[in-house]
């Protein structure tokens, strides 16, 4: 019964931080444009640059977010090139 009982903790703990996840998510943009004075391209440019992402290349960007830099890391990999963008989400799931 304990064993039940602990599953559904866990459940409802899961669930809250999806919720959590969640939210930060839908505010994440505006957020990304505020702390960037609406540079938030160049930030990812910039980023997608240091990485030194080549055509060809293959990406994996951990804890996506919204997927933007994601798309960023894509157009510099081109079309022979692979990104996949990994939400933090998925990993807060796999976390018991």
């Amino acid at each position: 019964m304990s064993e039940h009982k602990s599953n559904e903790s866990r459940d409802d703990e899961d669930t809250i931080i999806k919720n959590q996840m969640e939210q930060m998510v839908n505010s994440y943009d505006k957020y990304m444009k505020r702390i960037t004075f609406g540079r938030e391209d160049a930030l990812r440019t910039m980023t997608v640059n240091l990485a030194q992402v080549k055509s060809g290349d293959c990406v994996l960007e951990v804890g996506c977010a919204t997927g933007t830099l994601s798309l960023a890391a894509k157009r510099q990999a081109g079309q022979t090139g692979s990104v996949f963008g990994l939400p933090l989400l998925s990993f807060v799931r796999g976390i018991k």
